[in-house]
């Protein structure tokens, strides 16, 4: 865990906006999140900072901000026709796209360019030119704040909808999403529904 005192968060959201943090909380690990629930945070309030594309800071934060930053890509499965691949929260999602086209992995081409961060993105279930994330969301893990355990949510259990899912509601504010499982083809099929492909 890295923790910075007084820290602008310019380079923390896509706006570019230079307010300040009481404290800005890295979380480089499971571990460190387990850890500053149990010996650095008392209660007191907190913003949860994922890639920082779906805010906007207007003043100062007089408390934490935690940002999850673990890194990683794990291939969980792989046969002739798919790959199931654990990603980290902290991973860039355009960097995910390219790591999967360059990678000859299909599905998740028309999403390039979305800002911010894998953590986030079942959140929100993002999604662009016919293509939601969900579509190849097998799972995710997180650390459930109240609970102050580690969960494992599937996609019937996301409740994904347009732009939305149980994270964006029952459990908005209180899961720290650490992994997200997806499953790509290995055959090129494109999505080009939309005019503009």
């Amino acid at each position: 865990m890295q923790i910075q005192n007084n820290h602008s968060l310019k380079n923390f959201n896509t706006f570019g906006i230079d307010a300040k943090c009481k404290r800005l909380i890295i979380l480089k690990s499971e571990d460190d999140i387990v850890d500053y629930f149990d010996n650095q945070n008392n209660g007191t309030p907190f913003l949860l900072l994922g890639g920082g594309s779906n805010l906007l800071i207007k003043n100062d934060l007089d408390y934490d901000v935690l940002t999850p930053s673990m890194k990683g890509i794990e291939v969980i499965n792989d046969d002739e026709d798919s790959i199931t691949l654990e990603v980290k929260a902290g991973e860039n999602w355009h960097k995910f796209v390219e790591f999967l086209v360059n990678n000859n992995y299909f599905g998740f081409e028309n999403l390039a360019l979305i800002p911010g961060n894998v953590g986030p993105a079942p959140i929100q279930n993002i999604g662009a030119y016919g293509v939601e994330q969900e579509k190849h969301f097998i799972s995710l893990r997180g650390y459930n704040i109240d609970s102050k355990q580690f969960e494992i949510y599937t996609k019937e259990e996301s409740k994904f909808g347009y732009r939305n899912s149980i994270f964006k509601s029952d459990l908005k504010n209180k899961l720290i999403i650490t992994s997200v499982r997806y499953k790509l083809s290995k055959t090129d099929n494109p999505n080009l529904s939309y005019t503009e492909l």
